[in-house]
């Protein structure tokens, strides 16, 4: 059965096997690969693949301070967090009230000429978006899709913080999963969703393979 990127589910194992893609597949499986056998994204939880050691900083503090952050820690956001200062059953000591992303700070500077000592909560994108840890990479592609965004902060039922989750993450577990991208091209016709996440597969394949990213 033909495919959409020209490839069927009994060749694509020997297609990620040729010497071209073999350290790809092999880094990508390192970098993430989801703990399961599951052959669908819709099987798949968030937890998995989500990265649990998530970089905050207070409401208060400034441009300059996430920058630092981003810069130590090779990331690319950061989640803003407020302390609240007599919590309760309804408040948490620390709640996620947004995100502010490198590409947030290069844009408010250059259009806005705002001050690196500009509080963050003056420029960081709110409300946030969440999903549940037990929530499915498809409803992470989803949400992501419906609100153009590349990022969801993960929270537990007392909704506290336990992990954040990029597009990035997503397709790097999906590309280091064969079975998941042989269940991809397995649905015909492919659904427009699924048609947009193998593009994004491809070029971040092509991207990794002329890129190499080094641990």
């Amino acid at each position: 059965m033909q495919s959409y990127l020209g490839l069927n589910s009994n060749s694509i194992t020997e297609t990620f096997r040729n010497p071209y893609n073999e350290c790809l597949i092999t880094q990508s499986l390192k970098m993430s690969t989801p703990a399961t056998n599951a052959t669908s994204i819709d099987r798949i939880p968030v937890s998995s693949v989500m990265v649990r050691d998530v970089k905050t900083v207070k409401e208060e503090q400034t441009i300059l301070d996430v920058c630092r952050v981003l810069n130590s820690n090779k990331i690319g956001c950061v989640v803003v967090i407020k302390e609240n200062k007599n919590p309760s059953a309804d408040k948490l000591p620390l709640e996620p009230i947004g995100i502010i992303t490198e590409r947030d700070i290069v844009n408010h500077i250059a259009t806005q000429l705002i001050a690196i000592q500009t509080p963050v909560h003056r420029v960081m994108s709110k409300p946030i978006v969440t999903v549940k840890p037990e929530s499915s990479l498809a409803d992470a592609i989803q949400s992501m899709q419906y609100r153009d965004f590349r990022r969801l902060v993960i929270v537990d039922n007392n909704g506290r913080m336990v992990g954040i989750i990029t597009d990035k993450d997503i397709f790097r577990a999906i590309t280091g999963n064969q079975a998941l991208i042989a269940g991809l091209l397995a649905e015909q016709p492919i659904p427009t969703a699924n048609r947009e996440l193998l593009d994004q597969i491809r070029m971040e394949t092509l991207g990794d393979l002329f890129n190499p990213k080094h641990a």
